[in-house]
């Protein structure tokens, strides 16, 4: 499984991309890196939010393969489109015709993020 942490340019918050795991590794990685027991991810992928023991906030997205194809990118949009609301929300924002463009722009910054992680780690 790959791990990348995602750069937030914007708003500084702790994102991790998992991809190309099993569900296991990703249930594996969350009881490891956060000491936390829960269920494994779906199949495919899943947004989570983790808050630590000490109410820092962390957000990961898991994508369960990732080998360039359409239906992929488009899952992936689907999983950063949670996190760019979670993220938004926790910062205070509702989404309204006033404040669609910065959740529009987040996502997109995020979701570029996303590709040049996996980008990054698919040619290593």
């Amino acid at each position: 499984m790959f791990v990348c942490k995602i750069n937030d340019t914007m708003y500084q918050c702790d994102i991790v991309l998992c991809f190309n795991g099993t569900k296991r590794e990703m249930g594996g990685y969350i009881k490891r890196r956060f000491n936390l027991l829960g269920e494994e991810p779906k199949k495919g992928g899943e947004f989570f939010r983790i808050t630590g023991n000490d109410g820092s906030i962390r957000y990961l997205i898991y994508m369960e393969k990732f080998d360039w194809l359409i239906k992929e990118y488009g899952l992936l949009a689907h999983e950063v489109m949670h996190l760019t609301h979670r993220v938004l929300d926790d910062l205070g924002f509702t989404l309204t015709d006033s404040s669609v463009e910065a959740y529009c722009y987040y996502f997109q910054v995020i979701y570029q993020e996303c590709i040049v992680g996996i980008k990054d780690k698919l040619k290593k």
